[in-house]
């Protein structure tokens, strides 16, 4: 799997810390993924 690195604002890392302690996703990488696959689908949706 390909690899990059982000930079956040110290909110949305502070976001994506809460989701993983509180158990939503195993790590960062989850949250992020499931981050960028919503937008797509919004993307999609905003197309029709």
């Amino acid at each position: 799997m390909p690899t990059r690195n982000i930079s956040l604002t110290v909110e949305q890392d502070a976001f994506v810390e809460r989701v993983v302690r509180a158990g939503e996703y195993q790590n960062a990488s989850e949250a992020m993924r499931d981050a960028l696959r919503a937008l797509q689908q919004r993307r999609r949706e905003d197309a029709l």
